[in-house]
């Protein structure tokens, strides 16, 4: 079953071509667009020397006539490019879609990419929606390949041993739950961005029609703003992409900007003689990050949780340590080796202030799991545990939202109520006409 949208109803004629003169690549390196009264056409310029040409045809044209070689030809010389300069590898016409599945995943097969979703290249995110699903199934097709979870005395389990001697336990992995997880989490990511690449709406988030727009009037008004953008120097700082967050997924919930993707700065390692994005530190496993706290293992919670999932333990220091090599030295605690890095834009200090806690937990994919005080880890680390396992339900956002506006509306509706009543007791009727009057 396919969930449809209605399609973008115009037909868009796309021209590969390759060319080898250096200029016309040059002048052609970044995305253009070029719209006018008559013609909205991108320029993409692609790998291997190619030019992709994506013209917008009037409802009348033929699609036999506009692929022919003289009528393309015309089109390329009418942006002041030369043709001759151009190699044709493809023409073809066709219109674009958007459609997503219903369900990705039955039994053992998953769909991913292309064969779960389309949509319009409005918004530039086709390709990006589909390495976003290979980035997120590929960690969870690891976990459930491997089948088990080996733990050490998991108390939350069941299996905590009287006599204080530790056990080891063998925790099958819910298949289920993970690709549920990838479902939920996907599903909803793909269908904001779809619905925001063909509505029709405001042009800083629906971009599709904003640039195939035709009527004459409302095309002058569209340059004006968009000069005006541009000279206020507001350009640069539209974003035109929804933050990623998840609604429902594998996630801890009670945590405020948990199922987001962690920030990117830069930091610095004891082997890194210049600073590196954060992605280029971090493990393929799971990542705990302490900012400018020692982890404590002394319980050995932590350790007994880390070895199965493959975490990496990191610990950030302020910029301060940036010139002392010895400050930055990886360290161990209780067999748990420490990766020291600094944190040279103090991206992650604010960070960190912000949400107002010790440590977080990332996924593989980068994602954030929670966060909390060093001492409530053990338990979020558990949770987690219990959640690959399938013996806790996934992160659902919206029921917390849910909860949150009730609260806030019943707050509201208390406060509403005992202003009347404090007016009533204060001036009885009389004092709502006066309000009424002023």
């Amino acid at each position: 079953m396919l969930s449809r949208w209605p399609s973008v109803n115009k037909q868009w004629l796309v021209l590969d071509t390759v060319t080898f003169d250096k200029e016309l690549k040059a002048s052609l390196k970044d995305l253009w667009f070029v719209t006018n009264r008559n013609n909205n056409i991108a320029i993409v310029s692609l790998p291997d020397d190619t030019l992709r040409f994506e013209i917008l045809l009037n409802d009348d044209a033929l699609e036999n006539d506009v692929v022919e070689v003289n009528e393309t030809a015309n089109l390329i010389q009418n942006l002041g490019i030369d043709s001759n300069k151009l190699y044709f590898k493809r023409r073809i016409v066709y219109t674009f879609h958007a459609r997503q599945i219903q369900h990705w995943y039955d039994d053992k097969v998953v769909f991913l990419g292309d064969a779960a979703h389309c949509m319009p290249p409005f918004a530039g995110q086709g390709l990006c929606n589909g390495i976003r699903d290979a980035g997120n199934l590929a960690w969870k097709v690891t976990f459930a390949i491997r089948g088990t979870l080996c733990f050490e005395n998991m108390r939350l389990i069941g299996n905590h041993t009287s006599n204080g001697v530790d056990k080891m336990q063998q925790i099958k992995v819910s298949n289920k739950q993970l690709l549920q997880s990838f479902e939920r989490e996907r599903c909803d990511d793909v269908k904001n961005m779809t619905i925001r690449s063909i509505s029709k709406c405001s042009f800083f988030i629906y971009i599709g029609r904003f640039l195939t727009l035709r009527n004459p009037i409302i095309l002058t008004l569209r340059n004006l703003l968009l000069l005006l953008i541009h000279f206020l120097g507001f350009s640069s700082k539209l974003i035109v992409k929804p933050v990623l967050q998840f609604k429902s997924g594998l996630f801890d919930d009670t945590c405020d900007g948990a199922g987001e993707l962690f920030i990117q700065p830069n930091v610095l390692t004891s082997s890194s003689k210049t600073p590196l994005l954060l992605d280029k530190v971090l493990g393929i496993g799971f990542s705990l990050i302490y900012y400018n706290k020692f982890p404590d293992f002394s319980n050995r919670i932590q350790t007994k949780i880390l070895n199965p999932l493959n975490a990496t333990v990191f610990q950030v220091l302020p910029p301060k340590n940036m010139f002392s090599q010895h400050n930055i030295d990886d360290s161990y605690c209780i067999g748990t080796r420490i990766i020291k890095m600094v944190d040279v834009d103090k991206e992650l200090h604010k960070w960190f202030r912000s949400k107002k806690c010790d440590v977080v937990v990332l996924r593989p994919d980068r994602f954030i799991y929670g966060y909390c005080s060093d001492n409530n880890l053990p338990i979020m680390l558990e949770k987690l545990c219990l959640m690959l396992t399938g013996k806790t339900t996934l992160g659902n956002l919206s029921r917390n939202r849910s909860r949150r506006r009730t609260l806030t509306i019943v707050v509201i509706c208390c406060i509403v109520v005992t202003c009347f009543i404090t007016l009533f007791l204060m001036g009885g009727p009389s004092s709502f006409e006066s309000i009424i009057v002023f």
